[in-house]
C-alpha cells in the first residue's frame, strides 16, 4: 500500500473544513436556541481530551493505523466486527453529507433538478478522490482554504450593516439544562466526527508545531469561526426568525448590500458550504475504504471506489431524502454513535497505556 504523508498545516486545514461541515449549514441548535453558542463552546472543551486520546492512541503504536490497533488489542474477530461497524458509519455519515449538499443546491438555486442528478456530480468528484488518495485531497484544500476563507471574512464584515441591538443576545435564557443537552449534541455532531478523519493519520509531518499544538489551535479556530458566525446571524436575523430557518447563514448573506458593484455575495457562503460536504463525504469514504482494506487485506483501496459510491448514493436517495430526515440525524441520531466515536477508543487507550506500563515494568524488574 502507497504510505500518504501529509503536513500539519494540511491536517489543521482538513480538520477545519471537516468540523464546518453541517454546523454553518443548519444553523442553531434546536435544544439551546440562542444560548448554541454556550452548547458549543462547552462541547469544543470536552472534545479536546479526546482528540489528545486518538493522537496519543496513534503515536503509541507506530506503523500502525487505527484499524490495525482495533484488530491487535480486541483480537481477530472482534476487531474485524468494530471494522464493520465504523465502516458503516462513515457510509452512513457519507451519505448524510451528500444529502445535505444536494438539498441546499436544490433550495437555494437548483430548484427544478432532481435530488439524484445533483448528488451525481458530489459521487463523481469524491469517485476521483478516492482513486487519487488522501494526500492529494490533503494538498487541493492547502490551496483552496485561504482564498475562501479571505471571502467568508469580508463577507462577514459587509453582513454587520444588516445587523439589530443586542438585544438579540441572550445568556442562559431558558436556564443550563438546554445548554448541556446542547453541548451533548454538538459533542457528537461534528465534534466526535472527527474520528474518522484522526483514523486516516498514518503518517504526519509536523514542522513548526506538534500534533496536539496543531489540533488544539485548529478547534480553538474552527469554535470560535463558527461562534462569529452564530453571533452575526442572531444580530442580522434575530432569534425567532432564525429558528425557522433551514439555512440562518446563508439567509442572512442574501441581505448583504454591496452597491452595484458587488451582487450575489451569498454564493460565496454557498460555495463554503459545498467544500465543507465535500470535504467530509471524501474522508467519511476514505476512512471506510481503509476499513474494508483492512478487513479484506487489498493493497490498494481504489478498488472499493465504485461500490461505496453507489452504496452512498442510495443511502442519500432513500434515507435522507429531505431536509427534516437530516435534522432528524443530528437533533436525535448522531449522538448514539457515541461509543463508537468516544468510548471504544478511551477504552483502546486505556488498555494500551496500562499494557505498555506493565511491560516497563516487567523490564526494569528483569534488568535489575
Amino acid at each position: 500500500m502507497k504510505k500518504e504523508t501529509i503536513s500539519g498545516k494540511q491536517f489543521a486545514f482538513l480538520l477545519f473544513m471537516y468540523l464546518n461541515s453541517g454546523v454553518l449549514l443548519m444553523g442553531q441548535n434546536a435544544v439551546a436556541g440562542a444560548d448554541s453558542w454556550l452548547s458549543l463552546l462547552l462541547a469544543a472543551i470536552c472534545i479536546l481530551p479526546f482528540y489528545f486520546i486518538y493522537i496519543d492512541l496513534l503515536k503509541r503504536h507506530p506503523q500502525k493505523d487505527f484499524f490495525a490497533i482495533l484488530k491487535e488489542i480486541c483480537g481477530p474477530k472482534l476487531g474485524k466486527f468494530l471494522i464493520t461497524l465504523y465502516v458503516l458509519y462513515a457510509i452512513v455519515l457519507a451519505s448524510f453529507a451528500m444529502s445535505n449538499h444536494a438539498q441546499f443546491l436544490h433550495t437555494i438555486s437548483l430548484i427544478g433538478m432532481p435530488l439524484w442528478a445533483i448528488m451525481i456530480f458530489m459521487a463523481i468528484i469524491v469517485f476521483l478522490v478516492l482513486r487519487m488518495g488522501f494526500e492529494v485531497l490533503a494538498r487541493w484544500i492547502e490551496m483552496v482554504l485561504p482564498v475562501l476563507l479571505a471571502m467568508l471574512v469580508l463577507t462577514g464584515i459587509l453582513t454587520l450593516t444588516e445587523s439589530h441591538t443586542i438585544d438579540n443576545f441572550t445568556f442562559l435564557y431558558d436556564g443550563v439544562k438546554p445548554v448541556f443537552i446542547g453541548g451533548f449534541h454538538f459533542l457528537s455532531f461534528p465534534f466526535g466526527e472527527a474520528l474518522l478523519l484522526f483514523g486516516l493519520l498514518d503518517n504526519v509531518k509536523c514542522k513548526k508545531w506538534n500534533l496536539p499544538k496543531t489540533v488544539c489551535l485548529t478547534l480553538f479556530l474552527t469554535t470560535l469561526f463558527i461562534m462569529s458566525n452564530f453571533f452575526r446571524n442572531l444580530s442580522v436575523l434575530g432569534p425567532n426568525l432564525m429558528s425557522i430557518l433551514n439555512y440562518p447563514t446563508y439567509e442572512a448573506s442574501t441581505l448583504i448590500d454591496a452597491g452595484i458593484f458587488i451582487e450575489r455575495i451569498e454564493s460565496i457562503v454557498s460555495t463554503n458550504f459545498v467544500l465543507s460536504d465535500f470535504i467530509k463525504t471524501s474522508i467519511c469514504l476514505l476512512f471506510a475504504a481503509r476499513g474494508l482494506q483492512s478487513l479484506f487485506n487489498q493493497r490498494e483501496i481504489a478498488c472499493f471506489a465504485p461500490y461505496l459510491i453507489l452504496i452512498s448514493f442510495a443511502i442519500a436517495l432513500f434515507v435522507f431524502p429531505s431536509i427534516i430526515m437530516n435534522q432528524l440525524w443530528i437533533e436525535q441520531i448522531s449522538y448514539w454513535f457515541w461509543p463508537l466515536l468516544l468510548l471504544l477508543p478511551l477504552f483502546l487507550w486505556l488498555f494500551t497505556v496500562l499494557q505498555q506500563k506493565r511491560e516497563k515494568n516487567k523490564a526494569t524488574k528483569s534488568a535489575c
